[in-house]
């Protein structure tokens, strides 16, 4: 057997042997990859060593003489087996520069071919500058001395100028194929597979992971390139799905892999979609009530159709006054009550106030009062609001603001970093280290919301080439009156001998009107109003009155109060005198009219005569008290002031208990009845006044303070101590109560 074989020597001897065509002979050599040499004449041979098994077999068993090496006949056909996109485009380039090459050589005169070749392969090797840039992104450089191209010619020429058989099937044989055993790739796999594959781990951190596991198995080890070459290219691109769900869940599955559906906005109107939603501003404004930088939040209501910002609030926290603000702003805005209304999953803005559909009418949601139909967005489907893009773009002005933090830590601005004293001093040279204000904040954003409604829209918008304010058509306009009484809160409440109290223990609201009554009712407040309240009975609905919020009394007030302060006192002791003449004066003429008749009719009955001397004259009842004028109402107010309580102490002795403990008794009773950041709050205030705070109720604030609750408001409930330190002082903290002490 000879050392080198023709394909056609081979094609025979596999026929004989196995019946194998000349097609599928050739398509095993490139499947296989035979190694192969090319002889001078273009021919291939390949080297019988180097063949398989039973192709040397069959080579050895045909008897017909073998080729010499030099005289190998030329192929003349185009190569078969598996050719890829790039080997063929390459071939092709190879094939057009071959033949340009060829067309100019033809036309040089005599004795000008090697400069003609030269200039030309100069020209050519410019690149996008020369002669065939396509040609040149395809195939490169090429050798000055032509021999490359000479060859590409000559071999096109034996070919009939075939292009394919310039098709290079070096390093695509086994194109595809890995190293890799099955059994590493299970290995492998079962990391990316489990929870430890987390966002953010390195390609690399699984291979070494897999390949400690391969070692304790006595498995043959591969490189790491491999190893990542096998994951990032055969088996990533093809189970992406599975790859981004056991790295990021279903958020980022949703996020990055699926698909998702694509909103027709030309068949709704302006006004028909509001999209609401909460954004954290990246810079930091001064809390109005703590008086400190913190980031805020945004609330906004966005139009859907015409992209144009409606209503929008900043509040420190996402809550149900912040919405119920945005909400109206967007309506008189847009001049119409929307139709529907798409909003975030979060907390606040399905709270009772906006969704509640399970109690009467009265208490009928706020969207339902309104008419507006309710779109709740999935959790972590953030692509399903169009808001949050406009966000995006919002980063535009607060990145131009001068408290701006960065939207995450990564992107920080450099004068926040550790160490960088120069751009701390550059940055308060600049800003003056001056934080917006709440106003300043609303100011900002409202020009920045007008440009953006006057600026055209992008390719990618779906309203492209026209700005939300063309699109927008306001409508007719809406009552503000109505729509206040529309939004109010409703809530269910007691009626208690101080009024009705909503916020907490220092938020009451009293009118004549409710003075004896003791019975449930509900009411009305306007969140943006809360100044007075509306009264109505539970069981008959009727309306009862507007109940108004009643303002603390100095504590000195004939010694330090001001004149406010003393109209106030006086207003209140009035108030209280005429209800308490009211109970006084009806109680007198019943015992006139209906008692002392009823009661001497029963004695004469019995056989008693009124006027037995044995009994004695029978007084006549003092006449009924006359009503004081205003003159005499101030005058004993004046006397009431004056009496020192050392004075009335001082005519009992030691055992004497005052009335403080049915007011203990009565505020630990109502403190069962507030809400949970109300409770907490009155007790501390009672605890910095120096109460002594009943055990149940210590425990209890022991328990709130491990409640999320806390954690999330924690910075205010600090503050809100801080307060009643610095009002009631220290002389206060310890000093005790009667009252609470005897809890």
């Amino acid at each position: 057997m000879k050392v080198k074989a023709s394909i056609d020597q081979i094609h025979t001897a596999l026929e004989k042997m196995t019946g194998a065509s000349l097609v599928s002979t050739k398509n095993r050599a490139v499947i296989e990859g035979w190694y192969s040499q090319f002889k001078p004449d273009n021919t291939r041979v390949y080297i019988t060593a180097m063949l398989p098994a039973d192709v040397q077999m069959a080579l050895k068993a045909n008897t017909l003489p073998t080729v010499k090496e030099d005289k190998l006949p030329a192929l003349g056909i185009r190569r078969e087996g598996k050719v890829y996109r790039e080997q063929e485009e390459k071939a092709f380039a190879k094939a057009e520069l071959a033949k340009t090459y060829v067309t100019h050589m033809e036309q040089a005169g005599y004795g000008k071919k090697n400069k003609i070749k030269r200039l030309f392969l100069e020209n050519y090797n410019l690149g996008e500058a020369g002669l065939l840039p396509a040609v040149y992104r395809q195939v490169g450089k090429v050798d000055l001395r032509g021999k490359t191209v000479e060859g590409w010619a000559g071999r096109l020429k034996k070919n009939n100028w075939e292009p394919m058989c310039l098709v290079d099937m070096r390093g695509f044989s086994k194109r595809g194929k890995r190293a890799v055993t099955p059994e590493q790739m299970q290995i492998i796999l079962s990391i990316v597979k489990s929870p430890y594959n987390t966002p953010g781990k390195p390609v690399l951190e699984i291979i070494h992971q897999a390949k400690s596991i391969m070692v304790h198995r006595g498995l043959e080890i591969l490189s790491d390139s491999t190893y990542s070459r096998w994951l990032t290219k055969d088996w990533i691109p093809y189970h992406y799905d599975e790859w981004i769900w056991w790295r990021e869940g279903d958020k980022g599955l949703n996020d990055k892999v699926m698909f998702w559906v694509q909103r027709d906005y030309d068949k709704i109107e302006p006004g028909d979609l509001l999209v609401a939603d909460g954004h954290v501003l990246n810079f930091e404004v001064i809390n109005p009530f703590t008086q400190r930088p913190k980031r805020m939040m945004l609330i906004l209501f966005y139009d859907a159709k015409s992209n144009y910002p409606m209503g929008w609030e900043i509040m420190p926290t996402e809550n149900t006054e912040a919405i119920s603000s945005a909400l109206r702003r967007a309506i008189l805005r847009l001049g119409k009550t929307p139709t529907a209304v798409y909003i975030d999953n979060g907390r606040a803005f399905k709270g009772k106030y906006f969704m509640n559909k399970d109690l009467n009418a009265e208490f009928k949601g706020l969207y339902e009062r309104l008419g507006i139909k309710l779109i709740v967005a999935k959790p972590y489907h953030g692509q399903s609001k169009v808001v949050e893009r406009f966000f995006r773009v919002f980063g535009e002005l607060e990145r131009l603001a001068p408290s701006f933090v960065g939207e995450c830590i990564a992107n920080k601005p450099a004068h926040m970093n550790r160490g960088e004293k120069l751009r701390q001093k550059l940055h308060i040279k600049i800003t003056r280290g001056v934080t917006p204000t709440l106003e300043d904040a609303h100011r900002a954003i409202a020009l920045w919301f007008d440009k953006y409604a006057n600026t055209r829209q992008g390719s990618n918008s779906h309203i492209a080439g026209q700005s939300p304010s063309e699109v927008m058509v306001p409508g007719p306009g809406v009552n503000p009156v109505e729509l206040r009484c529309l939004m109010m809160k409703v809530e269910s409440r007691q009626i208690r001998r101080r009024g009705i109290n909503i916020f907490g223990t220092n938020s009451w609201y009293y009118s004549p009107e409710l003075y004896g009554r003791k019975h449930e009712v509900f009411i009305r407040y306007d969140l943006q109003n809360q100044d007075s309240i509306l009264v109505y009975d539970a069981k008959t609905e009727e309306f009862i009155c507007e109940a108004f919020k009643m303002a603390k009394v100095h504590p000195m007030v004939s010694i330090m109060g001001t004149d406010e302060d003393k109209a106030e006192f006086e207003r209140q002791m009035k108030l209280k005198h005429g209800l308490r003449k009211q109970t006084v004066s009806s109680a007198r003429e019943i015992v006139e009219t209906q008692v002392i008749p009823e009661a001497r009719k029963r004695i004469e009955q019995a056989g008693f005569s009124i006027n037995d001397t044995r009994i004695g004259p029978v007084k006549a009842l003092p006449e009924p008290m006359p009503t004081q004028t205003d003159e005499e109402i101030n005058k004993d107010l004046a006397e009431l002031e004056s009496i020192q309580l050392d004075d009335i102490f001082a005519e009992y002795d030691e055992s004497y208990i005052p009335e403080v403990f049915n007011e203990a008794e009565q505020v630990f009773s109502e403190l069962k009845e507030m809400p949970e950041s109300d409770r907490f709050e009155k007790l501390t205030e009672l605890e910095v006044k120096g109460w002594l705070i009943p055990r149940e109720h210590q425990a209890w604030m022991k328990y709130f303070e491990q409640t999320k609750e806390y954690e999330r408001h924690q910075e205010y409930f600090e503050d809100h101590r801080a307060k009643m330190v610095m009002t009631y002082g220290s002389d206060h903290i310890g000093s005790g109560n009667v009252g609470a002490m005897n809890q």
